[in-house]
């Protein structure tokens, strides 16, 4: 799940998310990024810094000049460590058990008392 959070902190930045955007297109060299966000090249590496740590950019060098791209085999990392979680048994998953084992009982107890007359259409979801 640590590198899942990973991600999602990477994700939850908005700059970094238009970062993604912009490199889906094709390899930019940083001073065309800091003109398109229009923020400092100081700022803009930053960011890029924090995306090729996770995998997700790469970059090549041509000449004088960087250029960033998407990786695609670090977004296939990312998609794969999202299946694995979302499909993952609650009862295997690290960092979640005493979380698990207290929704489980109160779903085995019925206690999920506040909620009782709320009808909410469940359709794809087990009953506990």
């Amino acid at each position: 799940m640590k590198k899942l959070l990973e991600y999602f902190q990477i994700f939850s930045d908005p700059t970094r998310l238009k970062l993604l955007k912009l490199l889906s297109v094709r390899p930019v060299c940083v001073c065309d990024l800091v003109s398109a966000l229009n923020l400092s090249q100081p700022a803009v590496s930053n960011q890029l810094r924090k995306l090729r740590k996770t995998g997700l950019v790469s970059v090549q060098r041509r000449s004088h000049w960087n250029f960033y791209y998407l990786n695609s085999e670090g977004l296939n990392d990312f998609i794969k460590e999202f299946k694995f979680f979302w499909e993952q048994d609650p009862d295997n998953m690290t960092g979640i058990e005493e979380e698990w084992k207290t929704f489980y009982e109160m779903l085995k107890s019925k206690e999920l008392k506040e909620c009782e007359s709320v009808n909410i259409e469940t359709e794809g979801y087990e009953e506990g």
